[in-house]
């Protein structure tokens, strides 16, 4: 269920399970969001109403947890599920219809930023951090540092093509909080917090 008040979308997960993890805006009236079990809802009035879509190929169901836009108009959206069966998929107009570009049996992917056009990094679970700089044709490690636990990545984000910075961590008992800041477009990734703390 999704409602609007003094101008703020607020998003509650409905009877069926759809918990939404992700929001994009095209403009100031398209936008869409997405979330677990292939939900996808879009809205072409700044978010007064929404109307339930679907992706138009087949996801088996997987988690969408991250919408984010490219260049020259491209959107992407990534997940997986119980943290494998990882995807990236791209959609060239404004998400009337997807494609899959990438897959990943081993990963599921929790985020991803393009800094630059065809450059995308893609991060998950056990410090799992790629790049790709043409546009998922192929896909490189990333270079990021060494921990004694399993770094989860759990979002990314860019101030220009080159510095970026990523969050994560470990959750549990013995929490630990992450940030990890890049200057070379997400090629590699240098530590730049390290605490005892929420993940």
């Amino acid at each position: 269920m999704f409602f609007k008040y003094n101008s703020k979308i607020f998003f509650l997960s409905s009877l069926f399970g759809k918990l939404i993890n992700t929001l994009l805006f095209k403009n100031n009236l398209n936008g869409i969001c997405a979330g677990y079990n292939e939900a996808l809802y879009k809205t072409n009035d700044a978010g007064i109403t929404w109307q339930s879509a679907t992706w138009g190929i087949t996801l088996n169901g997987r988690d969408i947890n991250k919408l984010f836009a490219g260049q020259y108009g491209v959107m992407y959206a990534a997940g997986g599920l119980d943290s494998i069966d990882g995807f990236l998929l791209k959609s060239v107009d404004g998400a009337n219809t997807w494609e899959i570009i990438s897959e990943w049996t081993e990963h599921e992917i929790n985020t991803a930023y393009s800094p630059k056009h065809n450059y995308i990094v893609v991060a998950g679970s056990a410090g799992f951090v790629q790049l790709t700089s043409d546009g998922g044709e192929s896909w490189q490690d990333c270079d990021i540092p060494e921990f004694d636990f399993p770094l989860e990545i759990t979002s990314i984000d860019f101030i220009d093509e080159n510095n970026g910075i990523c969050a994560g961590g470990q959750r549990g008992i013995d929490s630990v909080s992450i940030i990890l800041k890049t200057n070379n477009g997400g090629e590699s990734w240098q530590l730049a917090y390290n605490e005892i703390s929420t993940c």
